[in-house]
């Protein structure tokens, strides 16, 4: 329900007016907006769960909801290549279904995930990839690639008909190919009938375990029917027919779609040929918003546009996304990944995905980074969700801070932000902000906006969002381990503000009730493999959230590098070697022993690497250099770090 300001407005200029300038302002009581998750998935902001395992997205969900996030993306569903050991992986399929043996979990974990999503009103997004397929390798990079054998278990058509079902040319990459050859991996032959036909069979799986939506890779590769050069019925024989699959499983409700279209689509091809069918990605507006707080000139902001040449509504924005921030480039800091995701959230029509950051070592299956629990992050999004399609003003306070105000008859209100990092008081002018009584929802505070001006104070973030609503702080919550295995007891310390009622309670036990901070011995008398659930229960502003814990007791044994979890069939069924590297050189090396009775790897001598690897090969298998990486392994872990302490194999 959206609520009028004016009768706010009306009886606080009263008041003011009786009371007289000098006395006190009086406190407002604001409109009694609450909080809710936009009923669409494109009217609200995606969570990118990169690298997380479903049951790793479905303990994190209500912190998720709580930051704001209407829906999550999830890596790609399809088999990946060499059981997904590296991200990259994923992004060489081996199949059209669901994955069987993924380290992202299994298809009952998806469909787990995604009713609790939709119970909560949220939406989950699948990632797919239909333009290639895996490859074991090449050679030679102006060569078409050849096709990773493992393909054959999954779709067999597709391998044994390779000559129809790929693009197999030897030519080199040009805007006249970028439907035709893929840089690097084998290109699928999109307009042939029986890979459409398996493209449409994934999408209904996906729908029929409680997908609604999907994201495209490499979808400019993909041909339309009016391309210029090359042309295909793939989109409407797909995506298409899935859509109208989704409509009569779900009551007529849309299915959302968007493909991934970096920089234009090439080839003297116009954008239009794709928005018909979905929306798409724009890498473009990051750029001026990135220059604005370089510089910290505010029309760096106000100049900057959306790529594409398309109608904004049409695109999917974001500060970073996995191909950006993979491969070791530099990366900007949380405080100002969140001050420029605060920007974008402010934006009219547009939605974004934010990236949740991963480790170092680009790990697959680990949650590396909880930044999104930011109450600042939460802020922006409510931000964004509470001012879906209200007309937004641009302009300037100063040459360094931006003014975006949404204003219409019936809900106004502004995001401002500061590039600088002190903690400053601006007078500021509000050109179509109505007067009257406003809250700035980050630190909870009254702001009276008289003659269209305003005193605002900005904190060291620089971030101030005005609305009619009279909000508390949101939650900040603080625990000092998160989520893991651990090999020596310890004692964990969670940390609350702004929040009351709270409790903690260990193994669905009994409910502890604790005020800001609780300290609680972790497996003192845990065995091996034993687990520890707390969940941590609180109120704010009258709302109920929870949140989850869980630790693994690991018993480490001696004589090695520990890798848990092995499974035993590998010994018996493969060849296995271990790739090690340190910063001058690499080798094969056999210097390793398994205890059956743990399933335990151990990998001697690792002390001094920088890294290794466990490889699986054909059992009798030799290799002949052992200073040379052999491409005939048929399986591989990722990369492995002696400071990892020890390596879980149990997604191997």
């Amino acid at each position: 329900m959206k609520i009028r300001i004016i009768p706010i407005l009306l009886s606080s200029l009263f008041i003011l007016s009786a009371c007289g300038g000098n006395e006190p302002e009086p406190e407002a009581e604001g409109d009694g907006y609450v909080d809710v998750l936009p009923d669409k998935i494109e009217e609200g902001m995606i969570f990118h769960a990169f690298n997380w395992t479903y049951k790793q997205i479905l303990e994190n969900i209500d912190s998720i909801r709580d930051a704001g996030f209407r829906s999550i993306q999830t890596n790609p569903v399809q088999q990946p290549k060499s059981n997904g050991t590296k991200w990259e992986f994923f992004y060489q399929p081996v199949s059209f279904s669901i994955a069987k043996t993924s380290p992202l979990g299994t298809k009952d974990d998806l469909i787990a995930l995604t009713r609790a999503a939709k119970e909560r009103g949220m939406s989950i997004i699948a990632d797919i990839v239909f333009n290639h397929m895996a490859t074991p390798g090449m050679n030679e990079s102006s060569k078409v690639p050849p096709i990773d054998p493992e393909i054959e278990q999954y779709e067999p058509y597709i391998y044994q008909h390779e000559n129809e079902c790929f693009h197999r040319v030897d030519t080199s990459y040009g805007s006249g190919n970028v439907t035709q050859l893929y840089p690097g991996l084998p290109d699928l032959n999109t307009a042939n009938e029986h890979v459409q036909e398996r493209a449409l069979s994934l999408l209904k799986e996906c729908i029929d375990a409680g997908i609604d939506g999907f994201r495209f890779d490499a979808a400019k590769h993909i041909e339309t029917p009016e391309d210029p050069n090359f042309a295909s019925s793939f989109w409407d024989n797909t995506l298409e027919k899935a859509k109208e699959y989704y409509k009569t499983q779900n009551n007529g409700k849309e299915l959302f779609a968007y493909g991934e279209i970096l920089n234009d689509p090439d080839g003297g091809r116009d954008i239009s040929l794709y928005t018909k069918y979905m929306k798409v990605t724009d890498n473009t507006y990051i750029s001026g918003v990135n220059n604005y707080f370089n510089t910290k000139k505010v029309d760096r902001a106000l100049d900057a546009t959306y790529g594409k040449n398309t109608d904004a509504s049409n695109l999917i924005t974001w500060v970073e996304s996995h191909d950006t921030y993979t491969g070791g480039g530099s990366h900007i800091g949380d405080k100002k990944t969140i001050r420029e995701w605060s920007l974008i959230a402010s934006r009219k029509d547009t939605i974004s995905l934010y990236f949740a950051r991963i480790d170092d070592n680009e790990t697959v299956a680990k949650v590396a980074s909880y930044g999104f629990e930011d109450p600042h992050v939460a802020y922006a999004n409510r931000f964004h969700n509470r001012y879906i399609h209200i007309p937004e003003y641009q302009s300037s306070v100063t040459t360094q801070i931006y003014l975006n105000e949404r204003v219409s008859d019936n809900l106004s209100g502004a995001f401002l932000v500061n590039p600088n990092s002190t903690p400053e008081t601006v007078e500021v002018n509000f050109p179509h902000l109505p007067d009257g009584f406003y809250f700035d929802q980050v630190q909870a505070k009254q702001v009276h906006v008289k003659n269209h001006k305003a005193k605002i104070e900005f904190d060291d973030f620089g971030i101030v969002y005005l609305t009619p609503s009279k909000n508390g702080l949101l939650p900040v919550y603080t625990p000092s381990h998160r989520t893991s295995g651990y090999i020596e007891p310890f004692t964990l310390i969670v940390e609350l503000k702004n929040v009351t009622d709270s409790y903690y309670q260990l193994n669905n036990g009994e409910k502890i009730p604790f005020t800001d901070k609780f300290s609680q011995k972790i497996g003192e008398t845990a065995k091996d493999g034993e687990l520890t659930s707390v969940t941590i229960g609180f109120k704010n502003n009258g709302k109920e959230s929870t949140r989850s814990l869980n630790f693994t007791k690991v018993d480490l044994l001696s004589g090695g590098f520990n890798i848990i979890h092995f499974n035993p069939e590998y010994v018996s069924t493969y060849e296995i070697y271990i790739w090690t590297w340190t910063s001058s050189s690499s080798v094969w090396t056999k210097d390793y022993e398994f205890n059956s009775e743990k399933n335990v790897l151990l990998i001697k001598n690792y002390e001094n690497l920088t890294g290794f690897i466990v490889a699986l090969f054909a059992k009798g298998y030799v290799i002949s250099d052992l200073t040379k990486w052999d491409s005939r392994c048929v399986k591989q872990t990722a990369d492995i770090h002696p400071s990892d302490i020890y390596f879980d194999a149990s997604l191997f």
